[in-house]
């Protein structure tokens, strides 16, 4: 059978981006070139093929399927014991460089890192333009928390692919960064309500500890910026990945801290509020 005939009896089972990704991760090749010359299927694609439109008729989300997600133009390594990156992190990715870059910031944590797509990215990125060295041409550091270990297996081994230094810590939020301080902290907490988790088949294959936030979403929205305050300089700014109906939740709770200033707020490329940037109110 060639790929053409396989894809033409099968693609109705599935959304056409998550083809394109399946047979560009299988193939190496995109969808578009291999139509136009129809490779025929071997015996061990063909049952490839197969075994993950089963899957995938489970629900099973592709990425865990396959082993990989991509983010920020960069493959990662998946599995299920970290969430799946989401384009919608990659605008927070993006303001966290042009902060880093701007201001020539040193020290670096991705508290609550998963499979590491973002420090990673943030890492890979500035090592292509030469940012490494930065203010006082002191090297920069680049920390990711994670309070599973196993998550931490997987981000380890992101950082070993794509060869980059970034330094991990195995903590529940800042318990273990008591000697720590740090220009910027950037997350993409747990921040979605209990029952909407409990209640959802396409959440279901994705770790419960890197989703749920509480009964209202905000329990670790609300420990974080409790407790940032104390782990930045005095001029350093945290980037916070929100639900997109956790704005006016997020106002209340940081004008009531008074602590912070609200640098931006920050909408994902669909427009949905999607993060907020603080940084320290020194007045």
């Amino acid at each position: 059978m060639k790929l053409k005939d396989w894809l033409n009896q099968n693609k109705q089972e599935f959304l056409e981006s998550d083809l394109r990704f399946a047979v560009k991760s299988i193939f190496s090749r995109d969808l578009s070139l291999l139509t136009l010359d129809s490779p025929v299927l071997s015996q061990h694609q063909l049952a490839f093929l197969n075994k993950i439109k089963e899957m995938y008729k489970r629900k099973m989300p592709l990425s865990y399927i396959l082993g990989e997600e991509e983010f920020f133009g960069y493959k990662f390594f998946v599995n299920q014991n970290v969430l799946i990156p989401r384009p919608s992190s990659e605008v927070i990715v993006e303001k966290a460089i042009e902060i880093i870059e701007t201001n020539k910031f040193n020290r670096i944590l991705d508290l609550g890192c998963g499979s590491g797509n973002i420090a990673i990215s943030i890492a890979k990125t500035l090592k292509k333009r030469g940012s490494y060295l930065q203010n006082n041409n002191e090297e920069l550091m680049i920390f990711a928390s994670d309070i599973s270990f196993k998550a931490l297996k997987v981000c380890k081994v992101n950082i070993e692919t794509h060869q980059v230094k970034v330094k991990l810590i195995n903590t529940d939020l800042f318990k273990g960064f008591k000697h720590h301080i740090f220009d910027v902290i950037v997350t993409n907490p747990p921040y979605v309500e209990e029952e909407y988790i409990e209640n959802s088949s396409f959440l279901k294959y994705e770790p419960k500890v890197a989703l749920a936030g509480g009964r209202d979403g905000f329990c670790l929205i609300r420990r974080i910026l409790t407790q940032a305050y104390f782990y930045l300089r005095r001029e350093g700014v945290i980037l916070i990945e929100i639900g997109d109906n956790q704005k006016n939740r997020v106002e209340e709770t940081v004008a009531s801290l008074k602590v912070y200033d609200v640098k931006e707020w920050v909408k994902d490329y669909s427009g949905k509020w999607r993060g907020i940037i603080l940084k320290m109110n020194l007045t």
